[in-house]
Formats: structure tokens, C-alpha cells, sequence
């Protein structure tokens, strides 16, 4: 990806929003507020929320950054709770589940979908028809491996294949075998033969390739909803509770402006920040090929985005609705996905 495509499909410079009322320069070197930061305790939110730090961003623009590193199973409750202050780890489903109870909004994108279908490279499938048409040519249902019904990676397929392909969300089982297995734990189902597709996400997805000889055949989905809708879905954005950027615009528009510092700073770092220790420890990938496919595959989705511009936000709500119509995730207000503007 060029420079110029790169600045198209991450938002930068392209009006993001509004400016920052932070003065950063006449900030450093004073005490600051903190910001508590929630990601994962590890992938890929997990690298956006250190980042923060790492690129220098949030100190200059007049924050201190406090990870919190949430287990999966306790990472909504623990943010929607309140002990973190901003989480880098909800995206649309999760703010959608959330919003009835917790009014919580999405104020800038952090990560693109990642997730992609793959199967094994002598699988003889190479187009995601050929998977849909398994059951006619086989005689069986393909066993499609997901980690999780409530999964975001299992909600955008089957939003995808209700927009795209028309096959409606309760006819899913009619065509897969669902198999269910912790992320990493879907390699060796495929490697295995257990089962004959998966939807997976980077790290996972690229170490499937070496580790189960996977290939993938449709994805990866932010494109695939780039296609329909005129812009990708995101995975993960700046979520916060409603209440809390009420009292806290001006911090969070901070932490808004410090991300798109950081994004613009991964690219002209070329991603290499990779191969730093710490952030191998979060991505749990060492080989140096596998950390240079790491690499090209982020800067060619790319990974880590800050666009929010209209198309942005009508491509997340869109995916609510049909969510919604098609019965996968409750029905929730345009509310939740909003520009810090809304709020000024």
C-alpha cells in the first residue's frame, strides 16, 4: 500500500473531526491527567492500547496512558463498570449488547476487521461459493469452525452473507456444521481435518498458514464491507460510557487526537514496532517470516485506522441494522456510533 492509499483508508487528513482544544507543547513536562486505557491482555487491541504510549502521542497531547489489560471474559465488565476510562477493545456488537444497560458510544475507529475464511490449501475450495456450495458437491454440511456464536467474526460473516449472498441468519446451521473452539484452538481442528473452514483473525489467521497449511478464500471482512457499503467495518474503536464523555470531552478528545498521532506514527514506523519484544509478547508471533508477513498484512488492511469521516459511521451503523433485522445482536440507536462533534 502507497502512501496515498495508505492515508485514504486510515482517515488522516481527511477532516477526522474536530480539532484538539489540547495545547500539547505547553503541556510536557507538567503533571497530567490520567487516562485509563482498556485493551485486551493480549492481540491485537492490546498492541493499539500500548501504542498509545509508545509512539509518544498521548504525552504530547498532555495525557498520561494507563493500560488496563482485561482478561476476554471480564473485558466489558470490568470497562462498562468503570475501571477503565476508555476501552480500545468494543466495537459495534459489543457497544450494541451493552448499550440498553450501559449507554456507551463509539467516538473514533481504532482497528479494522481482521477476520477472514480460511481452509486448507489443498481444501480444492477457493472462492467463499465454493464453501457455500460444499453441502451440494459433498453430500454433508461443511464443518465451519467459529470461536463463538456471539462472536464479532461470526456476526459480520453472517451480516455479509445476508446482504451479499442472501442467506439469512437462521439458515446458517442449514449450511454449516458449526464447531466451537477457543481461537487458537480452531488451527489444529483445520490442520486435523476435523473441521473444513474457519473464520480467524490475525495473529491466528497468518499462524494457521504455516501451522495447518491454510489459505483464505473470502476476506478480509472490512473489504468485503468496504464493497457493499463504501467503507470497511471496524473491529474496535474508542468506546466510552456516555456519562463519562459528558464530564470528559475534553480528555477523551485528547486520547482521540493522541490515536490519530499514533496511527500516522505506525506508518512511518512501517510497523516495525513489531518486532519489539514487547509487542511479540502481545502478538505471541517471534519468526522473523512470520513477523515480516505480520507486517505487510497490517500495513496492506491496514490494521490500525483513524477514519471516522460520514461513510465511516453510516458503514457501523448499517451493520447494526441488518444485525438487528437479522436477529443477531439487539437493536440499538444511531447514538452508538457518533463523532466527538455530537457532543461539543
Amino acid at each position: 500500500m502507497n502512501r496515498r492509499q495508505f492515508f485514504k483508508y486510515s482517515g488522516l487528513g481527511l477532516g477526522t473531526g474536530v480539532l484538539s482544544r489540547a495545547r500539547p507543547e505547553a503541556l510536557l513536562g507538567q503533571n497530567l491527567p490520567t487516562v485509563r486505557v482498556s485493551g485486551l491482555s493480549s492481540g491485537m487491541t492490546a498492541v493499539a492500547a500500548n501504542l498509545l504510549v509508545r509512539s509518544g502521542a498521548a504525552e504530547r497531547r498532555g495525557l498520561h496512558v494507563e493500560v488496563k489489560p482485561f482478561g476476554a471474559d471480564v473485558r466489558a465488565q470490568n470497562f462498562l463498570q468503570g475501571l477503565s476510562d476508555v476501552s480500545f477493545d468494543f466495537g459495534p456488537s459489543q457497544v450494541a449488547i451493552a448499550f440498553s444497560r450501559f449507554p456507551t458510544t463509539i467516538v473514533n475507529s481504532v482497528q479494522a476487521t481482521q477476520d477472514v475464511v480460511i481452509v486448507r490449501a489443498d481444501s480444492g475450495m477457493d472462492r467463499i461459493e465454493d464453501l457455500l456450495n460444499f453441502q451440494q458437491r459433498e453430500g454433508r454440511k461443511p464443518k465451519f469452525g467459529i470461536y463463538g456464536r456471539d462472536s464479532s467474526g461470526f456476526n459480520e460473516l453472517a451480516v455479509l452473507l445476508a446482504v451479499k449472498f442472501g442467506v439469512n441468519s437462521p439458515r446458517l446451521e442449514q449450511i454449516f456444521d458449526l464447531v466451537e473452539a477457543a481461537p487458537p484452538g480452531l488451527i489444529p481442528l483445520l490442520r486435523r481435518g476435523d473441521i473444513d473452514a474457519a473464520t480467524l483473525y490475525d495473529p491466528l489467521a497468518l499462524r494457521a498458514e504455516s501451522d495447518a497449511n491454510a489459505k483464505t478464500i473470502y476476506g478480509p471482512y472490512s473489504h468485503e464491507f468496504e464493497k457493499i457499503w463504501g467503507a470497511p467495518k471496524i473491529l474496535a474503536g474508542i468506546a466510552v460510557r456516555v456519562d463519562f464523555l459528558r464530564k470528559n470531552l475534553d480528555l477523551v478528545t485528547r486520547v482521540r487526537d493522541a490515536w490519530i498521532d499514533t496511527v500516522e506514527w505506525a506508518f512511518r514506523n512501517g510497523y516495525e514496532f513489531f518486532r519489539e519484544d514487547r509487542f511479540q509478547d502481545l502478538t505471541g508471533i517471534r519468526e522473523e517470516e512470520a513477523v515480516t508477513r505480520l507486517i505487510e498484512r497490517s500495513i496492506q488492511l491496514p490494521l490500525f485506522t483513524a477514519r471516522w469521516d460520514r461513510a465511516m459511521k453510516e458503514t457501523q451503523r448499517q451493520f447494526l441494522r441488518v444485525a438487528a433485522q437479522q436477529g443477531i445482536l439487539p437493536s440499538v440507536s444511531d447514538t452508538a456510533i457518533v463523532g466527538l462533534e455530537d457532543f461539543a
